[in-house]
């Protein structure tokens, strides 16, 4: 896959397999780490590669700081599903690389909390 451009169809696969065979992630982590998070328009595909950061974080070394630009920009993204794995992949990442993503995890929850998605008001209210 080029750094530059990656068709959503292609991450959300990537998601897919990661999920069924989760054996195949150091494998896949190469090429997902490789991806830079603001070329990633479309609400699945950012969701999957979120969803790559959050779970498989403890092995890709950006994921706190990429995650971390995401919640910064938090205010330009729309999506009440992509803001709640945002907020998902923020604590799954605390629980691995608590000092570098402590931070962002405040940030998450205050922005959370104040969102007008009940939804991701409920997620960051309960996490």
């Amino acid at each position: 896959m080029d750094k530059d451009y990656v068709t959503a169809e292609a991450l959300v696969l990537v998601k897919d397999l990661l999920r069924k065979y989760p054996q195949w992630s150091q494998d896949c982590i190469a090429v997902v780490g490789n991806i830079s998070s603001k070329n990633v328009q479309e609400t699945k595909a950012k969701a999957a590669l979120i969803w790559m950061l959050g779970e498989y974080s403890q092995d890709m070394q950006d994921a706190p700081y990429i995650l971390e630009s995401l919640v910064e920009n938090w205010d330009e993204e729309h999506s009440a599903v992509v803001r709640s794995h945002l907020l998902t992949a923020v604590m799954k990442c605390f629980f691995k690389r608590p000092p570098e993503i402590q931070s962002a995890l405040g940030a998450a929850l205050a922005a959370g909390v104040a969102d007008f998605h009940q939804d991701v008001h409920d997620r960051a209210l309960f996490y």
